[in-house]
């Protein structure tokens, strides 16, 4: 019989539902509530058979009666928060496999912040009221299950080295899990008033029909939010139940679904009897457990790493089948899945490398496209050659190449389906083409600042063209916005600008050489890179690919560290403290939290709660002990000591009792698997990004310095906002006014608080910058020599490893902070001080075909700003004779080292040039010529001078941002990743997740 309704009001709108009247012949009740007193909900009523666990069905019941597992708010909230920063994590490592899982993780958790949303809606009232948020999230609920198949699908496959499924099977996939919906209806939008009074489980089954899919179906129903239909509920069980208020499934039902007969009035007046259940039916279910499982055990290598992957999902699966709502504890496959991805580089230690090799016989087996080294189309594959050359070949001509198998040449290097040299290209007349300093920089595109360059409507200026500020402003571009980046010198790059105009050659100034060549730092590269950035492994296979060399008194390099052997080179010349160095190192693998507190923005949901559980994992971590007190809780040995706790002091220049040992760890950890080299000089760097930033229509601007931001009154605010937003920038030469709704500072702490804003501003803003002052001095600079040779490399013997030189460290008895004491107070005390030679001629893979019959030397010292005090006032060009004298009385110093590690240079020296702390005031207005920004004590990792000086978002001064080594660390690593921190604020992280997850990267290239 007919159940007799009466009319509520739902979202608005008037909607029949069923009284509280009893229907005896089936053993219905209305269900009691503490909340109302009334029945369960407005559309409350269950059959006889559930009522012992119905109190927990309904929303308007008592919620906490049954709590387990997945099935709460908190846990939902909580499972959401560890899939973000899984996925996050997973992205920021950047591997191949890692950017597979981050897709299929990405798509299947995000399931939990459906589920979070549901129960919120469920706190807000009767889910049976089918509001409109039940309405839009039940919708968009379904549609990521029916995606979640094929995102494992797709991660699978770009684990195992391929860009994307083939055609056919995506196809495949949709025709399955896309179309889902058509084994269901709404029995709402069929005509009844609830599922409860057209489906029970009845004494006798009548004979059952085929329920036709029509108009008012759940096809049509899906698409229609303003009728209240296809909304979710909540199960006896306490499981969140999808569309489970209305929609029941009819088709590809078997005997193991648990079914109603259900009997509906079609629109002529007869009776529908067919059997359906709330349930997807088993069948789809479990298509749906194959469609993600089997891509991962059958694709996957390892496969006990495929099946580990597999047997979480079946297991999850088979978990659920128990329950009445199977796929809502899915929650503990994304945790357990999440756990699995995160820690699988130490459950199989040598999976990554075993990724590499299967991809590069993958790349040779069948051309495949492995993380964009190539780009298919059709007949031809483009390939990227030296110096942007670009080369176009036919199929044909890429097997005859690729047969070659990287046959060797005296020319440049380039990349097809595996490395290939070649011989330099002849200009069209037949003669070489033009070599030297001089050429290069006649062929460097010039980029000088004219008002009318400037792009109109701008979104945002980035001050500093670094690898930060470029991140930012790339990253910036990618999301649609219009970026100007202006750099005060004539050349954009920043500390990773290569120049020319000393000795004919060509020297960086401050990329010496990077690490990272397994972490995420490659996959950050990739992101803001319009093509392949080429780097080349340092060393060779005959040394290892040794890339730090020491010398610790014994007059000859030694102690040789080598690409992915970092203990065993340790453990060689140090056997008797193998343990030590074993746990040292064990240690150093920590996850930087530092830096992952660093991308949540305070617009990001729970957002101090996230970055105060990563601090307290700093914390943890105890950066306020330094690098020599670290080091000697593990090991003995005062020469490994020195080695383990200032070995690599050039890289930050401070003395190990004074720096903290996360300092020193990192960039040992940093370059375990190989230090790397950007062939063709730094200047690819910057080459690399700016087109991504032009192609968005905004521009890199040089010889165009900032005098101060400009900044507006945001009136009175008693919600504790910022008083001060900036809204432009005044530039110091033109004095054009610039203006722009963001405003981001690439150019350290005390260039952005003490120069770009006044006492007046910082006043207004009631910034206080005398902590930070107090506290923390500029970091040390260098003194560099650049000595240009008249012969290639080979001909002296040149190295492409670095070697760290402290000859007097026995004198010491291996206390290196003491000798850096006493170089601090007089460089000229010690008879051979501490210094770092590297060879960027032998480093550099390119650097034969742009300066061929030539070599240089780079040699490094600290450089103390106090030495060169009195002639701060002097400028550029006008320096005084006293301290072209102080310059020169450095010469020897390096010479002597120079001709004792390289004998065979004597007598072949063209040119050396001498840098001082003011030329890198000059050159990079880095005050008092600091190389690494402030000083890297442990007093540099307090909380809160991060979270109010150190933060990509400048606190006191609204839409006023920072990028570079100022957020988080120095170095090349560092101030890129926090250019993707930076965006993240500007951004969000949910849209630069999006941007990254949409737009796939160019991958750098990595040459050996």
């Amino acid at each position: 019989g007919h159940v007799p309704s009466r009319v509520v009001s739902v979202a608005g709108r008037p909607v029949r539902t069923p009284s509280a009247l009893l229907r005896h012949s089936v053993g219905i009740v209305p269900l009691p509530t503490r909340r109302t007193g009334k029945a369960c909900g407005s559309l409350g009523l269950r059959t006889a058979r559930v009522l012992k666990t119905a109190d927990t069905r309904r929303s308007g019941c008592p919620r906490r009666a049954v709590v387990t597992a997945c099935w709460s708010l908190e846990v939902s909230l909580a499972t959401s928060v560890f899939v973000a920063a899984t996925v996050t994590a997973l992205m920021l490592r950047g591997d191949a496999r890692a950017r597979g899982h981050a897709i299929f993780l990405g798509v299947f958790g995000s399931m939990q912040l459906i589920d979070a949303l549901l129960w919120y809606d469920a706190t807000l009232g009767p889910m049976e009221s089918c509001d409109m948020l039940n309405r839009v999230i039940t919708r968009l609920g379904i549609c990521i299950i029916c995606c979640e198949p094929l995102a494992a699908l797709w991660g699978a496959y770009r684990i195992s080295g391929r860009k994307h499924p083939p055609n056919a099977l995506i196809a495949l996939y949709v025709s399955v899990f896309l179309l889902t919906p058509l084994a269901g209806a709404s029995v709402l939008a069929l005509g009844d008033e609830t599922i409860e009074g057209a489906c029970q489980s009845p004494l006798v089954a009548p004979e059952e029909r085929v329920l036709p899919c029509d108009g008012r179906s759940t096809c049509r129903a899906l698409f229609d939010v303003s009728t209240p239909v296809v909304c979710s509920t909540i199960t006896p069980q306490h499981h969140i139940q999808y569309g489970g208020l209305d929609v029941v499934y009819h088709r590809l039902l078997t005997p193991m679904d648990r079914t109603d007969i259900c009997r509906l009035q079609s629109e002529t007046g007869t009776n529908i009897v067919f059997r359906g259940s709330r349930e997807i039916p088993i069948l789809l279910r479990l298509t749906y457990l194959a469609g993600m499982a089997v891509p991962y055990a059958l694709l996957v290598k390892p496969a006990s790493n495929g099946l580990a992957h597999a047997g979480i999902l079946t297991t999850t699966w088979l978990v659920g089948l128990a329950s009445d709502g199977h796929a809502s504890v899915w929650c503990l496959a994304n945790v357990a899945q999440g756990i699995l991805m995160l820690t699988e580089t130490r459950l199989w230690p040598n999976l990554l490398k075993e990724d590499q090799q299967r991809y590069r016989e993958l790349k040779l087996d069948s051309g495949a496209v492995i993380d964009g080294l190539l780009n298919l189309d059709d007949a031809h594959i483009r390939t990227i050659g030296p110096h942007d050359e670009i080369v176009d070949v036919t199929t044909e001509d890429k097997l005859q190449e690729t047969s070659r198998s990287g046959s060797q040449s005296n020319g440049g290097h380039r990349v097809m389906a595996m490395d290939v040299t070649e011989e330099p290209q002849a200009s069209s007349e037949g003669r070489a083409a033009p070599t030297g300093a001089k050429a290069l920089k006649k062929k460097e595109k010039k980029r000088p600042y004219r008002s009318s360059d400037v792009p109109q409507d701008l979104d945002a200026i980035v001050i500093g063209s670094g690898i930060g500020g470029l991140t930012t402003a790339a990253l910036l571009s990618k999301a649609g916005k219009r970026v100007l980046v202006l750099e005060a010198h004539y050349r954009p790059g920043g500390c990773t600008h290569a120049f020319y105009e000393v000795g004919d050659n060509v020297f960086d100034s401050g990329i010496h050489y990077v690490g990272g060549a397994e972490g995420p730092m490659r996959f950050l590269l990739s992101h803001v890179c319009s093509k392949p950035l080429q780097l080349a492994f340092m060393g060779s296979p005959d040394d290892g690919y040794t890339y730090d060399t020491f010398d610790l008194g014994g007059g000859v390099p030694g102690y040789p560290l080598r690409r992915d052997r970092l203990a065993e080179s340790l453990i060689e010349h140090f056997p008797h403290e193998a343990e030590g160095i074993k746990l040292y190192l064990d240690q150093t693998d920590l996850p930087n939290y530092l830096m992952y507190a660093k991308f949540i923005p305070d617009t990001f949901p729970f957002a101090k709660a996230i970055r105060g559980w990563l601090w307290d994992r700093v914390r943890d971590t105890r950066p306020e002990i330094t690098a020599e007190e670290q080091v000697a809780k593990f090991v003995k040995d005062p020469a490994l000591r020195a080695l383990l706790s200032g070995g690599q002091i050039i890289d930050w220049n401070l003395a190990p009792n004074r720096v903290s040992h996360l300092v020193a760890e990192g960039m040992m950890a940093y370059y375990r698997a190989g230090g790397l080299y950007p062939a063709g000089s730094s200047n690819t760097i910057a080459d690399s990004i700016i087109p991504i930033i032009e192609e968005a229509g905004g521009k890199v601007l040089c010889g165009a310095p900032v005098a101060s931001i400009l900044t507006e009154s945001t009136g009175p605010d008693d919600t504790g906002g910022p008083s001060l937003r900036a809204v432009g920038v005044r530039l110091a030469k033109s004095g054009d006014t610039i203006r722009a709704p963001i405003v981001v500072s690439g150019i350290g702490y005390y260039n952005t608080f003490h120069r770009l804003l006044s006492n007046e501003q910082r006043l207004a803003a009631g910034i206080d910058t005398s902590m930070v002052d107090a506290k923390l001095g500029n970091s040390h600079s260098h003194i560099c020599a650049y000595i240009s040779l008249d012969g290639p490399p080979e001909a002296f013997d040149l190295k492409p490893w670095n070697i760290h030189s402290m000859p007097d460290l026995p004198k010491y008895d291996y206390n290196i902070s003491a000798m850096q004491e006493d170089f601090y107070r007089d460089p000229f005390s010690q008879k051979e001080c501490l210094m770092t030679l590297t060879c960027p001629s032998a480093k550099d893979k390119f650097y034969a075909k742009d300066l061929p019959g030539r070599s240089n030397v780079l040699l490094l010292i600290e450089g103390m700003p106090e030495w060169f005090r009195d002639f701060d006032e002097t400028q550029h060009g006008r320096r005084t004779d006293d301290y072209k004298q102080l310059k020169e009385s450095f010469k020897p110093l390096f010479l002597e080292r120079l001709y004792k590690y390289y004998p065979k240079t004597e007598g072949h020296i063209t040119h050396i040039e001498i840098s001082t702390p003011l030329s890198a005031e000059h050159f990079i207005n880095s005050p008092e010529g600091a190389s690494y920004g402030l000083e890297w004590t442990p007093e540099h990792f307090e909380r809160e001078l991060h979270e109010e000086f150190f933060n990509p978002t400048v606190q006191k001064v609204g839409s006023m941002y920072m990028t570079g080594e100022a957020v988080a660390y120095g170095g090349f690593y560092g101030a890129l990743a926090t250019g993707y921190a930076t965006a993240s604020h500007i951004l969000g992280l949910p849209q630069l997740l999006f941007l990254l997850a949409r737009n796939r990267g160019v991958d750098p290239e990595l040459l050996e």
